[in-house]
């Protein structure tokens, strides 16, 4: 949530920026051909992606651009080849409500998944029926929550990345239904998942992301991005893993697979539960030091 917040602010200062930016750089370049070259031979294509980028790079080498700004204008500059299918939550890992629950089962599922949006749909997920604000309706569930569900957006899952994120910036419901050519429920898509899709390569990590936070009775509440090293000297004991510098690349590695919330994974003196999954990784774990042997063999549990 915090990087997504940062990423919005981020955006709509750069944007506009990387567009004067892009302008700029494209009337320099016409106005040098239009003196060097022959009227009858003059031409006035747009400056390409790849033009950008490697202007991009010449700034970052020559100090005018910080490394983590040119970073951050290179995924920007590659979001333009995406569409809303390749940034989307796939309808498999989405959480969606049913139209006919009780509001007090609707409050816990909404209460124990934190999303700030969700869907709503009638009969199958294909028929999204609206979207639950989900602030608004622990505040008040004093009315059952169809009663005041959102109209959804349905967006194609060819539309471009770049339309969406400027629909996200100028309006406020920050969901989407992405649908297919036949209108059935391909997946979600969020202004948070295209901060993301920009932000996953560019950003550098903070200590904030990496952090271990000791609780109660030998467990542990830790960053997907917590590094293994650091964790060994919380739990007493190495976790052994060629390659693999993170807890949450170890998780992901022995299963094969991204996880769902809730999952649990179980080796010798430790057990492990996934407690929070963004689009791509694993975000938090709960781990729990075990009386288990050395000897014994690591068991999942979906």
């Amino acid at each position: 949530y915090r990087i997504s917040a940062l990423g919005v602010l981020t955006l709509k200062v750069m944007m506009p920026l990387l567009d004067r930016f892009g302008h700029v750089l494209e009337n320099a370049s016409t106005l040098v051909i239009d003196r060097l070259t022959p009227e009858r031979l003059r031409v006035r294509p747009r400056i390409s992606d790849e033009e950008l980028e490697t202007l991009v790079e010449m700034g970052e080498a020559e100090g005018t651009l910080h490394e983590a700004e040119g970073e951050m204008i290179q995924e920007i500059i590659k979001l333009g080849d995406k569409t809303a299918k390749d940034c989307m939550t796939p309808r498999v890992d989405t959480f969606v409500l049913p139209d006919d629950l009780p509001n007090d089962e609707a409050i816990r599922l909404c209460q124990e998944r934190r999303h700030r949006r969700v869907p709503v749909y009638a009969g199958t997920p294909d028929q999204i029926a609206g979207i639950i604000d989900v602030k608004q309706f622990l505040l008040d569930p004093s009315q059952h929550y169809t009663e005041t569900l959102i109209p959804p957006s349905f967006v194609p899952e060819t539309m471009p990345a770049m339309g969406l994120l400027r629909g996200f910036l100028s309006h406020p419901q920050g969901l989407a239904i992405v649908v297919d050519e036949f209108g059935g429920t391909e997946g979600i898509i969020t202004l948070g998942d295209i901060i993301e899709e920009i932000l996953s390569d560019a950003a550098p990590l903070g200590d904030a992301d990496l952090y271990i936070e000791p609780l109660e009775n030998g467990r542990f509440l830790a960053s997907g991005n917590a590094r293994l090293d650091d964790l060994t000297e919380h739990i007493g004991f190495e976790l052994m893993a060629d390659g693999i510098d993170t807890i949450g690349g170890y998780v992901f590695n022995r299963l094969g697979y991204l996880p769902n919330v809730g999952a649990r994974l179980e080796i010798p003196r430790l057990a492990i539960t996934v407690r929070q999954v963004s689009r791509k990784r694993i975000e938090q774990l709960l781990l729990e030091k075990t009386a288990a042997g050395a000897d014994e063999a690591p068991e999942f549990e979906e």
